[in-house]
Formats: C-alpha cells, sequence, structure tokens
C-alpha cells in the first residue's frame, strides 16, 4: 500500500511538472528541440571538390587539388580516365560519377548531417530589451547521422578538412556554443555555433 501511494504521488508530482513547463522556458526540452529543429531544417554537412567540366592532372602531380581528385575518385564520386598529354606524359581526367551526382546537393557532396547529441550546459538567459524575448547562449555535443559509405573514405577524410573537422568533433564529443533566442513562446537557434575548444563542425 506505502508503495502504490508512493508511486502514485511521484506520478503526480511529474505531471504536474511537466504541466508547468511551457516552450518559453530556459530548459533542456526546449533547448533540444530547438536544435533539432535547426539540424533537420538546415543541417546537412557538405563539402566542395568538383571542378565544373572536369579538370585534367598530370600524375606526378601531387598538390592539395591532386590528392583531392584522386581521393574523390577513390571513394567512386568522380570517374578518373588514364590519358596522356601532349608530351605522352601520363595524366587522369577526372569528372563526376553517377554516384557522385547522387550524393551533391547545390554543387556540394553532402556526407551526413548534424543530429543532436546531448545539451550540455547554458548560460544566464538575457532580456532583450522592448521585446518579449530572451536570448543565451547553450552548450551541446553533436553526432553525425545519415553517413553513406563513401564518406568513411580515409584518403578522402584526410583530403577534406570540412570532413576531417565535422567526424573529429562528433567523435571527440567537442562542445558546441551557440546563440540561442526566445521570441514570443519558442525557441529557435540562431546557429550552429563553434566549438568551445578543439575542432567541429
Amino acid at each position: 500500500m506505502k508503495k502504490n501511494l508512493a508511486h502514485l504521488t511521484a506520478l503526480a508530482t511529474a505531471t504536474l511538472l511537466a504541466a508547468c513547463s511551457s516552450s518559453n522556458d530556459a530548459n533542456e526540452e526546449n533547448f533540444a528541440k530547438a536544435i533539432s529543429a535547426k539540424a533537420e531544417k538546415s543541417g546537412a554537412l557538405c563539402f566542395g571538390g568538383y571542378v565544373p567540366g572536369g579538370i585534367t592532372l598530370a600524375d606526378d602531380n601531387n598538390d592539395d587539388v591532386a590528392r583531392e581528385q584522386r581521393a574523390l575518385a577513390k571513394a567512386g564520386l568522380l570517374t578518373a580516365r588514364a590519358t596522356t598529354d601532349g608530351q605522352r606524359k601520363p595524366q587522369h581526367a577526372f569528372d563526376l560519377s553517377d554516384k557522385g551526382r547522387a550524393a551533391m546537393h547545390n554543387g556540394e557532396f553532402c556526407f551526413g548531417k548534424i543530429a543532436l547529441d546531448k545539451v550540455v550546459k547554458w548560460d544566464d538567459v538575457k532580456k532583450v530589451d522592448g521585446m518579449d524575448a530572451s536570448t543565451t547562449f547553450v552548450y551541446y555535443t553533436y553526432k553525425i547521422v545519415d553517413v553513406p559509405d563513401w564518406a568513411t573514405t580515409a584518403d578522402l577524410q584526410a583530403s577534406e578538412p570540412t570532413m576531417r573537422a565535422a567526424f573529429a568533433g562528433a567523435n571527440d564529443h567537442t562542445v558546441m556554443r551557440a546563440s540561442i533566442t526566445r521570441m514570443a513562446d519558442h525557441w529557435s537557434l540562431d546557429n550552429f555555433g563553434n566549438p568551445v575548444s578543439g575542432v567541429g563542425i
């Protein structure tokens, strides 16, 4: 009987607390919703690398562009056709593959999406003068979801700083600091922010 009473009391307390919470409160639940909404809308992680019309590079070229093009070809995003120049020196012509075309969005290759890992903390909330609004900074960690197989290619990650930093930040649980604003009755993440230390998105 006592156990049942304690259970009912705890349930009633939880229900009361849930009922008292609102969408404009500064709390973990509302901040998590705001971060997740931002990630769902604009959390695609992408990088450039495709040269429109293709590019031809000598096989003995080892600059950053050449290494990037070879890594993209190894990942299957570009085709690499062997050819020679006017002096019969070996070279390769790189162009977009069907796989690369499918991975492209607005001219960039997309390798996954940001998703919230957890809300760590937030700063004191400040009211915006003359408006029904508040602002603060929220601290969170992230993960990367919907990662295609080609994005796990070691050579490609080594040649693409954007990819390398994004995956390192997710794997190391880098804490991001981002501004978040309440307008009227809901919170919105202003941007994904910057790493407190180390690297990230």
